[in-house]
């Protein structure tokens, strides 16, 4: 069952955003002040929404407004969920997102980011370019998570 913002306490709601300025993501079995999938939500001035569970979120026209998309993936090209995503530039971290959702996207000005995903333990971190118009992406693998790929019979 998804959990709307509005559901939300006071309390939990500024606790989560006093944490770190940190959101989490998810589609079930919610802890407090958890945000779930496909909600846009803004951290600390930047608009984040974690997403990509479920084919039908790839049709979604508006998930292409935002400037730079974030995939992490494991071996074999699985998406993988429940990253930990920080997003710098200029040596200055820009936003910081918990999400359970194997994409993550970001309204961000054009430039260079660094960006960094955790995932179980591990880290992967790449450059990603936010270009003026479109949108950026930046596929970030972990070659040694996920499951077993089968070979095709």
């Amino acid at each position: 069952m998804k959990h709307a913002l509005g559901t939300l306490s006071f309390r939990q709601l500024v606790g989560g955003l006093l944490v770190g300025g940190a959101i989490t993501c998810g589609a079930s079995a919610q802890t407090p002040g958890a945000t779930p999938n496909d909600t846009p939500t803004m951290i600390g001035g930047v608009e984040a929404v974690c997403t990509g569970v479920g084919r039908s979120d790839e049709d979604k026209l508006h998930w292409k407004t935002y400037p730079l998309k974030v995939v992490v993936s494991g071996k074999g090209g699985q998406f993988l969920a429940g990253e930990q995503l920080a997003v710098s530039t200029g040596g200055r971290e820009v936003v910081s997102v918990n999400c359970d959702g194997p994409w993550v996207l970001l309204k961000l000005t054009p430039g260079e980011y660094s960006v960094r995903a955790t995932v179980d333990g591990k880290s992967v971190e790449a450059r990603a370019r936010v270009p003026k118009s479109g949108q950026g992406r930046v596929d970030l693998r972990f070659p040694n998570l996920g499951g077993s790929v089968s070979p095709e019979h």
